[in-house]
Formats: structure tokens, C-alpha cells, sequence
């Protein structure tokens, strides 16, 4: 896809929008955390916790892609909008691969939910994956003309994920 010659490069769309986030971010924690009251701290730590869950839920739904067969995987995958065809070998290994990438991904969310003394310094780093990574299907899906069925839930999924641990995590929590 052609883009016109004012419109900035995807790198530094990316780039920008992640730094113009963050900024947002870290004023409306400082604004907020001026009013914080200990019921509210509890709410942020339901909320945090509730986060911690969706992502360990949200990428670990992926190991699903590592152990089902592929004749199941085929109708899922058209279901979500795909309309490839999986009979190639090298795009089932390259999916299962991604599969299995995000199962990681998942297993961290997971492990950093139920060990928080131990993996709750993984929080910041899954948050900020998850948010270059709601960023980079945002910018992709667009540039690919993609309709927002396929690629919606996806970028919300992870740009709330990850905004929401990152403005609800901190030393108060």
C-alpha cells in the first residue's frame, strides 16, 4: 500500500504514539494518585489483578494453536476471519510457532498472577510488549486495508492489557 508523501512512516507513527502514550500515562497516574483513598487502592488491585488474568488468558488461549490438530485449527482460524489456505506446510509451522510464542507470553502473565512476590517485576515488561504489540497490529492492520473484524479485539485486547497494568501497577499497589 502507497503512502501518501505527507503521511509520516509506520516506525514513526509507531514510535510517536507509544511515546505520546506514555506521557499520558504517567500524568494521569500522577494526577490520580493525588486523590487515592484505600478503597480505591483495593479497586486498583481487583483491576490489576483482573488484567494480570485477561492476558494470561488472552495469549495463553494460543497454546490451544500448539496442541490441537490441524484439521480442528482450520476451521477456527476461517472462523477469525482467515481466508488462506492452510494447506501449505511452511504457514502451519509458521503459526504454530507464533502459537507457541505467545503461549510463553501467556505463561508469564500467568505465572506473574499467581507468584506476584516472585514475577511481579514482569509486569512492566508484559505491559509494554503488549502495548508496541497492540500498536504494531494497529499500524499493520490499517496499512493492510484490513476490515476491523479481524484486528479490532486484537489491538483493544492488548492496548487496554497493557495500558491498564501499566497506570494500575507501582510501588502503591
Amino acid at each position: 500500500m502507497e503512502l501518501a508523501p505527507f503521511f509520516p512512516r509506520p516506525s514513526f507513527l509507531l514510535l510517536g504514539s507509544l511515546w505520546c502514550f506514555a506521557l499520558y500515562l504517567r500524568t494521569a497516574k500522577h494526577i490520580t494518585g493525588l486523590f487515592l483513598t484505600e478503597q480505591t487502592m483495593k479497586t486498583a488491585r481487583k483491576l490489576h489483578t483482573l488484567l494480570l488474568a485477561a492476558g494470561a488468558i488472552g495469549w495463553g488461549v494460543a497454546v490451544l494453536g500448539v496442541l490441537l490438530p490441524w484439521k480442528v485449527m482450520t476451521p477456527m482460524l476461517q472462523s477469525m476471519g482467515a481466508t488462506y489456505d492452510f494447506s501449505d506446510q511452511q504457514m502451519q509451522y509458521w503459526l504454530r510457532m507464533a502459537c507457541g510464542g505467545w503461549s510463553i507470553i501467556g505463561f508469564l502473565f500467568l505465572m506473574a498472577l499467581l507468584k506476584p512476590r516472585q514475577y511481579g517485576n514482569l509486569v512492566p515488561l508484559l505491559a509494554w510488549c503488549s502495548l508496541f504489540e497492540g500498536f504494531v497490529l494497529f499500524v499493520h492492520g490499517l496499512l493492510s486495508g484490513l476490515s476491523l473484524f479481524p484486528f479490532a479485539g486484537d489491538v483493544l485486547f492488548c492496548l487496554v492489557v497493557g495500558g491498564g497494568l501499566l497506570f494500575f501497577s507501582g510501588s502503591s499497589l
